[in-house]
């Protein structure tokens, strides 16, 4: 059944075209269009792999198109359709590429190798991907229309490292037995925070990833602006405060706020004052972090005061530790102004939910890292443009949305054609005769006591049947 199935909608797509090119005869003129040949052409479909045979035919401009293939928007050097194609792709983002490739040739008719599901995800990311710019683009050039005011907003932004593969241009790394590792800059903004009992989630949050850290400033910049109006909105930003995501940065992309407060990440907070305080005496390190979230910085400046003079008395490593405090007052100090906010109590339930862009990034890193050894750009690129819709809702929404682009998936027929369509008419899908059997009869059998509870229902039922 499977294989007559394949084989009737060949010929159905084989009659579709025969339609088309009757269609495109009638609306010119006589001799204005040929067909030059008549190709042959496979699809692995998710209900199996179709074989059939379309026309090349040659327009009057000049033009040479496949009528068919425009039809039902199947692009060039695809070997897939595209529901084939989306669902592999989002299945491929929770697995690894050699399961992904097992599930599909195993729940489908169609058999797919690890390479076609990698093919198969970058394929798909560079959709997203045009996707994404063309929103960009359209948002950043779209007059304020009706946007969302609310009052609190909240924009986070953070970056983590993917090792890649090594190729020749990168000589330097494989001499000296180092890898590569490409940088992952990640954005997200939401609305707030939703208790669920113990279990919180961010409302309406909406993230943006990518290797290049402007490309993705300006994807969630064009985002903020497009859906939300902040002149009377307070936005809280968080960051490590590294390089390209400084203070400035986040001020840059809550332009228009009422009120913009950038808070210092409680992870890297606490992780930088234990790590330089480590091997000295227990209780200084909880001083520190006392007059941090206190906004103390008379007590802040009389503990660091008293590590230092605890390194100096200690012979052994006694310039490492001075170096490490003062470090560590060099990175208070410069990060001041985004570490007072933690002990406003007016603010506290706001600035608590920043730095949870830390812990998401488990999303990714459990693919990218443990699910993958190494990548390639292109390959890393498209799957963080999958998982990035996964994460956003969007996925298969915005892979309809790239008919504007001219890479449609999951098309449906053109209307001219549609109308003039019946699979019934064309005998390729008639109906089977059937034979009637008559009415059937059925009773309970005797093979219990008259007076058990069966024997009684059985009793009853005879005795109305016979009337």
């Amino acid at each position: 059944m499977n294989n007559k199935a394949t084989e009737t909608f060949g010929q159905a797509l084989e009659k579709l075209d025969d339609q088309l090119y009757q269609k495109v005869k009638e609306k010119h003129a006589p001799g204005q269009i040929h067909s030059l040949s008549r190709d042959s052409r496979t699809i692995s479909f998710c209900f199996g792999t179709v074989q059939f045979k379309r026309r090349y035919v040659e327009m009057p401009d000049g033009s040479r198109v496949y009528l068919l293939d425009e039809a039902l928007a199947i692009q060039a050097r695809r070997q897939f359709s595209p529901l084939l194609m989306a669902k592999t792709a989002d299945m491929a983002a929770d697995v690894t590429m050699r399961q992904a490739a097992k599930a599909v040739t195993g729940l489908t008719n169609c058999s797919v190798t690890a390479p076609a599901v990698d093919n198969i995800v970058r394929a798909t990311g560079q959709d997203l991907a045009l996707v994404r710019t063309q929103e960009a683009k359209e948002e950043e050039e779209a007059a304020p229309g009706k946007r969302k005011a609310v009052k609190e907003l909240y924009i986070e932004g953070d970056a983590f490292m993917v090792r890649g593969r090594c190729t020749r241009g990168r000589r330097n790394h494989r001499q000296r037995n180092l890898p590569f590792m490409h940088t992952v800059h990640r954005f997200q903004v939401y609305e707030g925070v939703a208790e669920n009992g113990s279990r919180r989630t961010l409302v309406n949050r909406h993230e943006v990833s990518h290797l290049n850290r402007v490309v993705a400033i300006r994807e969630l910049a064009a985002y903020v602006m497009a859906h939300y109006d902040l002149r009377e909105t307070t936005v809280f930003t968080g960051s490590d405060n590294g390089s390209g995501y400084e203070r400035e940065v986040f001020a840059d992309l809550a332009a228009g706020a009422k009120r913009e407060i950038h808070v210092l990440d409680r992870y890297h907070l606490n992780r930088k004052i234990t790590k330089r305080l480590a091997g000295f005496p227990d209780g200084i390190a909880s001083r520190v972090q006392k007059a941090a979230y206190t906004a103390d910085k008379d007590a802040m400046t009389e503990a660091l005061d008293t590590c230092q003079s605890l390194a100096a008395g200690n012979e052994t490593g006694a310039a490492d530790r001075t170096e490490d405090v003062r470090l560590l007052r060099a990175y208070l100090s410069r990060n001041w102004s985004s570490i007072e906010p933690l002990a406003d109590p007016t603010i506290y339930r706001q600035t608590w939910s920043l730095g949870c862009c830390e812990s998401n990034h488990r999303r990714y890193t459990y693919r990218l890292k443990h699910q993958g050894r190494a990548w390639s750009k292109a390959g890393l690129e498209a799957m963080l443009r999958i998982i990035d819709a996964e994460q956003n809702a969007d996925f298969f929404e915005s892979l309809q949305e790239t008919e504007l682009l001219g890479t449609t998936f999951m098309p449906e027929v053109a209307e001219t054609a549609e109308k003039d369509i019946n699979l019934q008419a064309l005998g390729l899908f008639k109906a089977l005769p059937t034979k009637h059997v008559g009415v059937r009869h059925g009773g309970i059998g005797r093979n219990t006591s008259t007076s058990s509870a069966m024997g009684q229902l059985n009793k009853q039922l005879n005795m109305g049947s016979s009337y």
